[in-house]
């Protein structure tokens, strides 16, 4: 993609994969183009289709947000992706952007649809200066370009030969990917029957890489990722398997983060899977956890008739291919030892996140304290955020509420059910006296009690005398 629909300044500056992307929305398709051959034509009329079917791709004549840093927000696209799609044009590789794109996507290894738009896959192949060709003669011209080096005031080239490489590498990477060639037989110049086809294939690797529906108002979770990423995950080892887990009381948003954490890591893997609610269903029957867990993790249908017969297949596959799982909402070793049977014969770079109320069920499941999350509640600006969007349907409180918010705010003590439940209770109610009726005789709504009873539950014997002293010391 070239960016001189966005601005004169931002063609400047190089992408790099280090730039933030904390701030920008997920896009469900990435459109490498070059702007000059396709952004009012076939790039265009792809990004429309997509928007019918319900997607939201990434164009940056449409999605690019003025005043905002340009290179941080394509990096942020290319990254939460779930399929990318290359057009190769006859200009593409005299961009930079283009080529600077094209190697993060491949990094992000996400799918890459390559589209041959008027141009031969063998042009991408061979690219070295002793080739002729469309992309050989784009790179052998961006080589000789120069730039002045700021320090030496001296002539230099522009691109490094490592820079140069890694381009000529991504563009053969790619020549070999199964692609649509618009002047091949199939299509034969037909632009028409080349969107249906591309937009299908769209379609078929969405359906397989699908986002978890996160949360309506997801206040504070990027700080919340951030943070778990740069305590726990950066402090992982590569060529290892990764064991960690999230801990904090029911209605903290453990699920909702891990969910977020699941749609952006995705696509780091081939083999990928969000086990929901282990805790309600392993009451039921663990091996049709196990049987559910094969499928949506390696496509496979086993009829499983026992813990043991999905012991032994579970063992089998996770120890040959690398995975990432999470394991959501696990209270018992029994589910532990069934899904995850032999977690010391893992596959190397498998990454495994367990979510529990109780940090000792963590603690035996192998994960260590330094790998462990302690997921605390909502600060106070996140806590009336959230509250005042379900209140108000607004960010802020309103004028005449705002000493009864912060009341509010104060006995959900930043835990977002509470905070979601209680502002949505009350946006119901339009009269200060029932706001303060409802406060003097503040009870938990039902869904809080369930979500605490069962944080309750998982306590030992002496844990919950020392709960209740406390509970009875506050009632008085």
């Amino acid at each position: 993609m070239h960016a001189s629909g966005a601005s004169s300044s931002a063609a400047a500056h190089p992408i790099h994969a280090s730039s933030s992307t904390a701030a920008h929305p997920i896009h469900g398709v990435f459109i490498n183009h070059r702007g000059p051959d396709t952004k009012k034509t076939f790039a265009s009329y792809l990004y429309r289709r997509l928007l019918v079917h319900g997607y939201r791709p990434f164009l940056d004549q449409e999605e690019l947000e003025v005043g905002s840093d340009f290179p941080s927000q394509i990096v942020g696209a290319i990254r939460s992706a779930s399929v990318h799609v290359a057009i190769f044009s006859p200009t593409y590789a005299q961009s930079q952007w283009c080529l600077d794109e094209l190697v993060l996507m491949l990094e992000s290894r996400a799918p890459i649809i390559p589209i041959f738009y008027m141009v031969d896959p063998a042009d991408l192949r061979w690219t070295d200066q002793k080739k002729k060709g469309v992309y050989a003669e784009a790179l052998n011209q961006l080589q000789m370009k120069t730039t002045v080096d700021p320090q030496t005031h001296e002539e230099k080239p522009r691109y490094d030969s490592a820079t140069l490489q890694k381009w000529r590498n991504a563009l053969s990477t790619v020549a070999d990917t199964t692609g649509f060639d618009l002047k091949g037989c199939k299509f034969n110049g037909d632009e028409g029957l080349l969107l249906h086809e591309v937009v299908k294939r769209v379609v078929e690797l969405m359906a397989e890489k699908e986002h978890l529906y996160v949360a309506k108002n997801p206040t504070g979770l990027d700080d919340k990722i951030e943070d778990f990423v740069t305590t726990v995950l950066a402090q992982q080892h590569t060529g290892e398997v990764q064991v960690v887990g999230i801990v904090g009381l029911g209605g903290i948003g453990k699920t909702t983060l891990s969910k977020e954490l699941f749609n952006r890591k995705q696509s780091e893997y081939s083999n990928f899977y969000f086990l929901s609610d282990v805790r309600e269903n392993a009451r039921i029957s663990l091996h049709s956890l196990q049987s559910k867990l094969l499928k949506g993790l390696f496509h496979l249908d086993r009829q499983i008739d026992d813990i043991h017969q999905g012991t032994e297949f579970l063992r089998q596959y996770l120890s040959s291919s690398k995975v990432f799982l999470i394991l959501d909402d696990i209270d018992h070793m029994d589910q532990v030892d069934a899904l995850l049977p032999d977690r010391n014969a893992l596959h190397k770079d498998t990454l495994i996140l367990i979510t529990s109320r109780d940090e000792g069920v963590l603690a035996r499941a192998g994960v260590k304290e330094s790998s462990m999350y302690k997921l605390t509640g909502l600060p106070y600006l996140h806590s009336q955020e959230l509250f005042c969007l379900y209140a108000f349907c607004q960010p802020y409180p309103h004028p005449m509420f705002k000493d009864l918010v912060n009341k509010y705010l104060m006995a959900c003590d930043g835990l977002p059910l509470s905070l979601i439940v209680f502002g949505a209770l009350l946006s119901e109610y339009d009269d200060r006296s029932d706001w303060e009726a409802i406060l003097d005789r503040l009870e938990l709504p039902n869904e809080i009690k369930d979500k605490l009873k069962v944080s309750y539950d998982a306590l030992g014997n002496q844990e919950r005398q020392i709960f209740l002293d406390i509970a009875c010391f506050f009632i008085g």
